[in-house]
C-alpha cells in the first residue's frame, strides 16, 4: 500500500479560466478532487475541462502541509477570490486533518464519550425487556430493514460474496448448529411459533394460492395466475399449462 504524504496542488478550469488552490494528504492517485463544493460541481458535469498541477509535496507532517498550501493562497490577490479562483477567501485556516477529534467519525465520538461516563449502561443492568417491548423492537426493525433495502437493494455480487462467505464459515463450523442442539425448551417454542399453526399465516398463503395454475417446460415447472403478467410471459417463453 502506497504510503501517504502531503501535497499542494492547483486546478485550471479550461473553459471558464479559473484557478483552484488546495492540499490533500494522501497520494495524487486516491481520486480526491478538492474541498470546494462550487468546483466539485463544476467538475462532475466536465471533468474533461479540469487539469491538476503538484505544486508541493510535503512529507513532514500536515501542519507543514497547512504552512505550504497558505504560501500558494496568500499569493491571491482579493479581488480575484472568487472570481478568477473558485478559492473564496486566501487565509490560514487549520484545516481538520491537523485535529485529532474532529478526525473521529461521529459513532467514534459517541462511543468516546460513553466510555468515559462511569454510569454509562447501568440504567438497563439486570433489566428484562418485556414481551410487548420486544415485540415493538422486532416490528421497527422489520420495518427499517425493508424500507432500507429497498431504497438500497444488494447488488449481485454483494449476495454473491454474502453467499460465498456463509458456505465458507459454514465449513470452516463457525456458524450454525454443528456440535449444538437445540434445548426442549427452544425446540417446544419453535413448536408453538410455527407460522402453519397460525390460522391467520395459513389463510393468506390459501388466499395467496387461488387460481395458481402450473405450467411445464421439458420437465421444468412454474406456478402463475391465468391471464397474468408473469402468465403471459411463461407462455410467451414457450410454457404450457400442465403439471
Amino acid at each position: 500500500m502506497e504510503e501517504k504524504y502531503g501535497f499542494v496542488y492547483i486546478w485550471y478550469d479550461i473553459k471558464h479560466k479559473r484557478y483552484y488552490i488546495g492540499c490533500h494528504w494522501g497520494t495524487e492517485d486516491d481520486g480526491y478532487i478538492c474541498s470546494s463544493d462550487w468546483m466539485k460541481r463544476a467538475y462532475k458535469r466536465r471533468p474533461n475541462d479540469f487539469k491538476r498541477k503538484i505544486l508541493k509535496r510535503v512529507y513532514t507532517t500536515r501542519i507543514d502541509l497547512i504552512d505550504e498550501e497558505y504560501k500558494f493562497l496568500s499569493m491571491i490577490n482579493e479581488e480575484e477570490l472568487g472570481k478568477r479562483y473558485y478559492n473564496l477567501t486566501n487565509h490560514r485556516n487549520g484545516h481538520w486533518t491537523t485535529d485529532p477529534k474532529k478526525k473521529l467519525t461521529v459513532g467514534q465520538k459517541i462511543s468516546k464519550k460513553n466510555k468515559a461516563n462511569p454510569d454509562f449502561g447501568k440504567w438497563n443492568c439486570g433489566k428484562t425487556l418485556s414481551e410487548e417491548t420486544k415485540q415493538k423492537i422486532s416490528e421497527s426493525t422489520s420495518i427499517a430493514m425493508k424500507k432500507h433495502y429497498k431504497e438500497n437493494p444488494r447488488t449481485p455480487e454483494t449476495c454473491k460474496k454474502i453467499g460465498e462467505n456463509s458456505k465458507r464459515l459454514q465449513a470452516e463450523k463457525k456458524i450454525g448448529m454443528y456440535g449444538r442442539k437445540h434445548t426442549p425448551e427452544t425446540i417446544e417454542k419453535m413448536k408453538q411459533n410455527n407460522a402453519m399453526k397460525n390460522p391467520i399465516h395459513v389463510n393468506k398463503i390459501i388466499e395467496a394460492k387461488k387460481g395458481i395454475k402450473y405450467l411445464n417446460k421439458n420437465g421444468k415447472r412454474k406456478m402463475a395466475v391465468p391471464n397474468t403478467e408473469k402468465w403471459n410471459i411463461l407462455v410467451e417463453q414457450g410454457y404450457k399449462e400442465g403439471y
